[in-house]
């Protein structure tokens, strides 16, 4: 019996973790959300969909500037939005204190090439066993001309609450597991 509910409980939280086809992550600023990253799998590898919606919280003639994320190396490539030298790097880097691997450097000039409020902007990273799980945390996106000082921001990504929900469910299993445990002892 023992044995039976240690492999169902497995199998269940390993459904739950393997549903997940797409990761969303938000951008906030002062309780006003300025992007939405959505990171889904695709075959052989993940499609990134970046929202910009920086005019909510900033100026309205903000912009992407770039976006750096943690994730495996891969090729970058179909890429669709506003811009022709939007560029990717992999390699680790620092910013702000954090280390990350992949960095987005979306076009800033002319104006007519910026990724401004309202935009959406796609890519993919492929290679052998990727998916969109490989890729998130830590993450932050850097915007431009968030005042008339022409000042940036760099904000840090919150994961979505079903990211947490799932860890609490997890943790709770693992405590009804060692309770249930300790009074057959």
């Amino acid at each position: 019996m023992k044995y039976t509910l240690h492999a169902l409980t497995l199998a269940t939280l390993g459904l739950c973790a393997s549903g997940a086809a797409a990761d969303t992550y938000t951008f906030s600023s002062s309780g006003d959300t300025v992007g939405t990253l959505e990171i889904t799998d695709i075959s052989g590898g993940a499609l990134f969909s970046l929202t910009s919606s920086t005019a909510d919280a900033f100026a309205d003639s903000s912009f992407l500037l770039d976006l750096a994320f943690s994730g495996p190396s891969g090729t970058f490539g179909n890429y669709t939005g506003p811009g022709t030298q939007t560029t990717a790097t992999y390699g680790s880097f620092v910013d702000a204190g954090t280390s990350y691997d992949w960095q987005i450097n979306f076009d800033n000039a002319p104006p007519g090439d910026r990724v401004l409020s309202g935009m959406t902007v796609t890519w993919t990273i492929t290679g052998d066993g990727l998916s969109a799980d490989a890729f998130g945390m830590p993450m932050q996106l850097h915007i431009g001309a968030i005042d008339a000082a022409d000042e940036s921001v760099k904000i840090p990504a919150i994961p979505e609450p079903e990211t947490y929900a799932l860890m609490l469910a997890g943790l709770g299993m693992l405590a009804f597991l060692r309770r249930r445990q300790m009074r057959q002892e």
